[in-house]
């Protein structure tokens, strides 16, 4: 087994070498393998800009993944989709819940945007999004990613990076499909899934669509050694949690869209609970309402406005089932935000393009009656926030010049400022990209409530990306990226007083290179990905570590993945996925006054899954995956001062799953 894993290591590194010192910026459409790499570089995309641009011109290090990527991967969900992408990985958090990291950088409270078709998922309480066994991968077209700030478009939450999830629309489905899963480990039922979509387009071009599911699983089969452990034991005497039995996930999902003209409505319900394993209560829930509509209004064929509106409540990390008086007097509240924004685009030529707007937002909290009140002293609090924003592109013969800005004023925080700058220059086969960002993560409802005076953090990121297509089946791209944050808000709990606690702390700051090396054939894809940060004298206690300091708490300084999908008839496709993270470091802290409080170190690590698909009929597709063949068990470490000492995944795992079709 062990000389079987150095074989596929070595065949990675192989793979990623070759394509040193460069970086990802690859498109995929719903046909991707039906297209040459050329056509992919020159596809537009808008989730970089306001203006669409291709790929290889957008300003921002873009990443797009198709539908029939995510299928071929076997994918249960959008951990396994997200960590074959440069620069992300994950983290555990307290609870047992998982949160995304960003090139070295934890970015689950509010630093990394998570939108569902344009509706903003992050709950905000903390800003976070729980991930595991969350989102319904079946249900999705494609996924578009900014690996890299997003703020001068998106505002307060979009400081590190932005994933959109674009959902099945009616033109997509046409008709209407269903797939079951059943997953099996060690010897036990692991999950149990069921998602099916619906759609038309009528005579009149309206289309209708509605996606849903519900998935039960277990978020891990391992045993994990706590050697202090207060949580069950009030002296500090060890205990061992038994995950297998103590980790049950339950997601529901229901995505109701509707496209008419330029107009487009989305209502969203989400459910998603994760089971405790401690003595606080039965569930950690979030999920909520979620709401929008905008319409395109060609005022001209130069200028183009855009309302939207959207409104949402949610559970912001909250509780269910037998609460604890702790629990129930602090984290039991609905948050709800409603949000205008109004977006015009004036292509003056065609060379000269303004983007300009405004956006208006209004958060609540409500507490129930008998919980704590907030520190106003009221079972409510609320924050408004006005933002200003624009982009002025210009296309010469020398290079694409892109200039923009956004200004926000908050009711309790004060004003944010963040401008960018990018020049990007594409030929035959060569492109290049400077990128120059400014970001912010603002403070939220819960960053308020333990320090009133916080302040937002600001980001300086500078991007240089090369890529070059050696023919219609071959490209290499990379990059270089520097990330300094100021005034990172860092959550804290504080034995003594046994409070949760944010402040600003001094910088975190990371430095590294993302590279993606990607063959395009008759036979099928090979794609190769190589990523790697290192600490640049960050000065943030919960996130440095006491020996090592080129590593920040929770993240592997180098990644290398392979994802392939090798046709071996027109109706069997074999799809191998291996994912290599180098050692990383942990901290846990448990045992009164955290006497037990020390580093982890989790070694290097190599998950394998393999896929295989086999088209039964033209509209019945079984598929048979074994996840982690070599039983590696990937265990996500704590990112800063924590109880857990690390949140463990699913082993070795075999799922067997269907999906049937049928169109109009």
């Amino acid at each position: 087994m062990k000389q079987a894993k150095n074989i596929l290591f070595n065949l990675i590194l192989t793979l990623s070498t070759f394509s040193s010192s460069l970086l990802l910026g690859q498109a995929v459409e719903e046909d991707i393998f039906d297209l040459s790499l050329e056509e992919l570089m020159n596809m537009e995309v808008s989730v970089g800009s306001a203006n669409k641009l291709t790929l290889k011109e957008t300003p921002g290090i873009v990443t797009v993944i198709s539908k029939k990527e995510i299928k071929n991967s076997g994918a249960r969900d959008m951990i396994d989709i997200l960590r074959l992408v440069p620069g992300f990985e994950f983290s555990g958090e307290i609870e047992n819940t998982i949160g995304l990291g960003v090139r070295g950088n934890h970015a689950m409270e509010g630093k990394a945007l998570i939108l569902i078709d344009g509706q903003q998922i992050n709950e905000i309480g903390y800003g976070t999004v729980m991930f595991g066994n969350r989102f319904m991968v079946d249900n999705i077209q494609k996924i578009e990613v900014i690996r890299g700030p997003g703020s001068a478009i998106y505002g307060g939450l979009a400081e590190l990076a932005v994933i959109n999830i674009i959902t099945n629309s009616g033109k997509d489905i046409n008709g209407g499909y269903a797939s079951a899963s059943y997953g099996s480990s060690n010897g036990t039922t692991s999950r149990m899934t069921a998602q099916f979509g619906v759609g038309t387009i009528t005579e009149s071009g309206m289309e209708l669509s509605l996606t849903g599911g519900v998935i039960s699983a277990n978020r891990s089969n391992e045993e994990i050694y706590y050697p202090t452990n207060t949580l069950d034991a009030e002296n500090g005497a060890p205990a061992t949690f038994n995950y297998a039995d103590s980790s049950k996930i339950k997601s529901y999902d229901l995505n109701l869209g509707l496209k008419y003209k330029g107009l487009s409505i989305k209502a969203i319900y989400q459910d998603y609970g994760i089971q405790e394993n401690t003595n606080n209560s039965d569930w950690v829930i979030e999920g909520g309402i979620y709401l929008g509509a905008e319409y395109d209004w060609q005022i001209s064929e130069k200028l183009t406005l855009t309302p939207e509106i959207s409104w949402k409540k949610e559970h912001p990390w909250s509780y269910r089932g037998n609460i604890s008086d702790d629990n129930y007097n602090y984290y039991v509240a609905n948050t709800y935000r409603t949000k205008g924004n109004l977006t015009g685009l004036w292509k003056a030529t065609d060379k000269f393009h303004l983007t300009f707007g405004g956006e208006i937002t209004a958060d609540k909290a409500k507490k129930p009656s008998g919980a704590e009140p907030f520190i106003n002293g009221s079972s409510e609090v609320s924050y408004s926030n006005v933002a200003g924003f624009s982009e002025l592109l210009i296309k010469s013969s020398v290079a694409n010049i892109i200039i923009g800005a956004r200004f926000d004023h908050h009711s309790k925080f004060g004003s944010a400022f963040v401008p960018r700058f990018a020049i990007t220059k594409s030929w035959d086969k060569f492109h290049v990209k400077g990128l120059l960002s400014r970001a912010f993560k603002a403070p939220v409802i819960y960053n308020f409530e333990a320090d009133p005076n916080i302040n937002a953090e600001y980001t300086n990121v500078t991007e240089i990306e090369a890529g070059y297509l050696f023919n219609n089946a071959v490209s290499l791209t990379g990059n270089l990226f520097y990330i300094k944050i100021e005034d990172p808000i860092l959550y804290f709990y504080d034995p003594v007083t046994e409070s949760d606690n944010y402040l600003n702390f001094n910088s975190a700051s990371t430095i590294g290179v993302e590279m993606d090396f990607r063959i395009n054939k008759d036979w099928g894809y090979l794609n190769s990905t190589y990523s790697y940060y290192q600490n640049n004298n960050t000065d943030a206690a919960p996130y440095e570590v006491d020996d090592n300091d080129k590593l920040l708490r929770g993240f592997p300084a180098h990644k290398f993945t392979l994802a392939g999908g090798i046709n071996l008839t027109d109706q069997f496709t074999v799809a191998p996925t291996l994912i290599f993270n180098s050692e990383k470091e942990g901290y846990f802290a448990q045992g009164e006054y955290w006497s037990g409080e020390g580093f982890y170190t989790y070694d290097s690590n190599t998950i394998l899954n393999l896929a295989l698909h086999y088209d039964v009929a033209k509209q019945l597709e079984l598929s048979l995956i074994g996840y982690d063949l070599f039983n590696d068990s990937y265990v996500t470490a704590n990112a800063y001062d924590a109880w857990y000492a690390g949140t463990p995944t699913m082993g070795r795992e075999f799922v067997l799953k269907a999906i049937y079709s049928f169109n109009k």
